[in-house]
């Protein structure tokens, strides 16, 4: 009987006559089929994977609902190089990550999660990248009924994961979203070639899904609509949100489940947060309109702990209904029902809830697919092995279909007693499993506090948009005003009043606007520096290799404008007073600009281009001079200025120069930046700094050494010491000194996770801190740094450079971390 959602869930068993069970057979680490999809040759083609079961590979496999044949078609650990690497997470997973062309093929992409052999969880974050223990990457592969052949494709992304892919049979394209990364790719089926859009999200959602309309559609974490154009190769966020209850703010409700309509246009989901039923139609205006089917089953209450069932699986019937797996009650082993929605009248049926006689209780469905004749099939999920797909038709089932159920079900029966003692020996294995999530060390930085900031504040000034907003360089000004430099698609400049408080939006990032050279976006900075004059100095860097310029901005100029109570985006600075940014012109024509010192004393920028020229300009008189050429390759990316003047960098085999300013001349010192034997000529100075002792220190980026640079006042000999290497994948992307005597710095090849390290000079101890994530205000993982400082009050500013991007603070400990 039908009625209008939500319904209440019946206690009724379904009937063998409309649900069987194939059990999967010979595979006892296997403990879930995470995909299925229905092939045009009439079979329902699988993924058997493990959750828990152990460190194995998946299993393509097919069921053939004529014959009732289950076959094993190929173990992934026979495609994959690594396959039998005992050290490195397997390819464990087909993870919602399937599906059928219209050509026949089946296209489908690999995924991991379960531990490595011997260890109790997985670690994605602590290894990603690692080239000995690391996950290689998701792989995308493809089968031919016709050929009865399998084939690697290609890899998607290194190090990364895929819960979830869509195929678009027009371009033979298929776009997926990485783990734990949240990266949007494309993989064109055709030449094996992948390209990374960059970072959509923090969790990966489990979309995208492409409409026939030529666009891919997915969530980001606050339920906003994230739309691909293949055409134009571009990612826009929409203003058009997924549902969720009106009293809660929508952050992490992400798309749990999607399955394209009916017309091959519209699009169906369910909402991660609570559990509705969505449809979207990208067709319908520029942005497409959501409508609210409804809540399926259950109650959301305001500000009461919700027992809302958790939407599992998704398939369109041929009637245009919707069969809908959900978890009801919540836990480790929630009742798992089939429910059936009308999207069109919002009436629904619970068919009842899965049950197995005789064996452990079903943890849930993962995936879901319409066979030929309307029956639907579920991939299932057992807390151990053996899984099962499971065939449903509300009309009842062909005999054909799981022809003998017992005999399926008899080999793995279980006495009630013994079932009552695994199904509580199995209760505590899941309850140890989460205190050891909870409890372990984790690669998170956990001595210190760490917040960000949105690059602006919603409701009174704009972000600074996805794609542009890659915080390159980061320079504390005047008044403590902290200043940043973004790279993408556009460079801007933003400042934050670090020591205002009280007056929204100037205790946020504010945007003071984009680098422009006659009309022409500037699109990189990375070098940034408050000025003998007070003024900040940005030097730009641009992609195409076009000459960079230099660039003022007057602090004096940031006069407040009115600030309206009731309106959104009011300019915050009053334009009165001229502009923000000034162009001074390319110091060193066809280079970009790597660098920028300023000597304050005598009051002198200096800065080194991108092939080499070492330039200055003093602001006093707006003189710009050519001054040397530096050898390359490998040129510094940072320069320091000694208290007499003189300026340091890298040059070409790792060699450090430097330029006297009194005798206006270049020369190379007898010294050498550290790193591996014979490896100097990857080597340059990627960090400069003066701790409060005195001393610089100097981060290198290949090998990723931090050394101190030792000049003696008397003789001007430079000294270098080496203190290590404090992270395994090298690369110092930028330090600090902080308030407390230490140095503070960023270090990770550009492809890993960026980690924070601390060295104190008073003991030589050298700390990896780990990665930087935080919850304020609101869950993030920073993937890649690129520039960090030290505010007035010995917080440190960090710039995160991504597609998304956030300013982060890192508060110090009062005390030291154990050692």
């Amino acid at each position: 009987m039908t009625m209008k959602i939500p319904i209440q869930p019946t206690d009724a068993v379904i009937s063998e006559k409309y649900l069987r069970y194939k059990i999967i057979p010979d595979l006892p680490q296997h403990d879930v089929i995470y995909s299925v999809a229905a092939g045009a040759d009439g079979k329902i083609y699988m993924g058997v994977c493990s959750e828990f079961g152990g460190a194995v590979h998946a299993h393509f496999a097919s069921y053939d609902p004529k014959t009732d044949q289950y076959r094993d078609i190929i173990h992934l650990e026979d495609l994959l190089p690594e396959g039998k690497d005992r050290f490195r997470p397997p390819h464990a997973k087909i993870h919602t990550a399937m599906a059928a062309h219209p050509d026949g093929r089946i296209i489908w992409v690999s995924h991991m999660t379960p531990p490595i052999e011997g260890e109790k969880i997985h670690r994605i974050y602590e290894i990603y990248g690692d080239p000995e223990r690391g996950y290689v990457g998701s792989c995308v592969f493809c089968y031919n009924p016709k050929t009865d052949q399998v084939e690697n494709l290609g890899r998607i992304y290194p190090f990364a994961g895929t819960r979830s892919m869509t195929l678009n049979p027009e371009r033979d394209e298929i776009y997926t979203v990485s783990y734990p990364t949240a990266h949007f790719a494309v993989f064109r089926l055709r030449s094996g070639e992948s390209k990374d859009l960059g970072r959509i999200a923090q969790n990966d959602a489990i979309g995208p899904c492409w409409s026939a309309n030529g666009c891919a559609y997915t969530t980001d974490d606050d339920g906003y609509i994230i739309r691909y154009d293949p055409e134009k190769e571009q990612l826009d966020r929409l203003p058009v949100r997924i549902p969720f209850p009106a009293w809660h703010f929508g952050h992490r409700n992400r798309v749990r489940r999607v399955k394209i309509g009916s017309d091959g246009i519209k699009i169906y989901g369910l909402t991660g947060l609570s559990c509705r039923l969505f449809e979207y139609d990208p067709g319908k205006g520029s942005h497409g309109t959501m409508r609210d089917v409804g809540l399926l089953m259950g109650e959301e209450k305001f500000e009461t702990a919700n027992r809302i069932p958790q939407g599992k699986s998704l398939a369109f019937n041929l009637d245009g209904t919707a069969t809908i797996g959900l978890n009801v009650g919540g836990g480790e082993f929630p009742q798992v029902h089939l429910m059936q929605v009308d999207p069109k009248s919002g009436e629904g049926v619970d068919h009842g809830r899965m049950e197995i006689p005789g064996m452990l209780p079903i943890h849930t469905v993962q995936d879901a697919c319409m066979g030929q004749d309307g029956t639907i099939y579920l991939g299932g999920a057992m807390g151990t092995p053996p899984t099962f797909l499971a065939a449903f038709n509300p009309n009842g089932l062909a005999e054909s279909i799981v022809c003998d159920q017992e005999a399926e079900i008899e080999p793995y029966r279980l006495a009630s007693q013994e079932l009552q003692r695994k199904d509580q020996e199995l209760r505590r294995k899941f309850d140890e499993h989460r205190v050891y999530w909870i409890m372990r060390a984790t690669p998170f930085v956990n001595h210190g506090t760490v917040l960000m900031h949105d690059l602006g504040l919603p409701g009174f000034l704009p972000l600074i948009p996805d794609g542009e907003s890659a915080i390159t360089a980061l320079a504390l000004g005047s008044s403590d005003r902290l200043y940043g430099a973004t790279s993408g698609t556009a460079s801007h400049l933003f400042v934050q009043w670090t020591s205002t408080r009280s007056v929204r939006p100037f205790d946020f990032p504010i945007d003071l606007g984009i680098f422009t050279v006659d009309g022409k976006t500037q699109t990189g900075c990375r070098a940034l520096v408050s000025g003998p004059d007070g003024c900040l100095y940005a030097g730009t860097l641009n992609a195409d290799g076009s000459s960079g310029h230099l660039f003022r901005h007057d602090p004096a100029r940031e006069i407040p404008g009115q600030i309206e109570e009731f309106s959104f985006y009011s300019p915050p600075f009053d334009h009165s007073y001229g502009l923000q940014l000034e162009d001074f012109g390319a110091p060193a024509e066809g280079e970009g600009i790597l660098a920028l010192v300023s000597d304050a004393a005598r009051g002198i920028l200096y800065g080194l281009g991108s092939k080499g020229t070492l330039f200055s300009y003093r602001p006093g008189s707006g003189e710009l001079c050519s001054l040397a050429k530096v050898e390359g390759p490998g040129y510094s990316n940072s320069l320091i200025c000694d208290r007499d003047g003189n300026v340091y960098g890298s040059m070409g085999e790792a060699r450090l120069f430097r330029y006297q300013a009194d005798k206006e001349t270049l020369e190379c010192l007898p010294v050498s930046l550290p790193c591996g034997q014979g490896r100097g000529y990857l080597n340059a100075i990627s960090a400069f700094v003066w701790g409060t002792n005195g001393c610089a220190y100097c981060g290198t980026t290949v090998d990723g050494m931090l050394f101190s640079l030792e000049i003696d006042p008397e003789s001007s000999q430079v000294k270098v010491v080496g203190l290590g290497k404090p992270t395994w994948s090298g690369y110092i992307r930028a330090l600090t000194a902080g308030k407390d005597g230490k140095i503070y710095g960023i270090a990770g090849r550009p492809d890993v996770f960026s980690r924070l390290f601390v060295y104190d000079p008073t003991d030589g101890d050298l700390r990896d801190l780990g990665i930087l994530e935080t919850s304020i205000p609101r869950p993030w993982v920073g993937q890649r740094f690129d520039s960090v400082t030290t505010g007035a009050n010995g917080e440190i500013f960090l710039g995160e450079a991504d597609r998304i991007s956030h300013l982060f603070v890192y508060y110090p400990p009062i005390c030291s971390p154990n050692r």
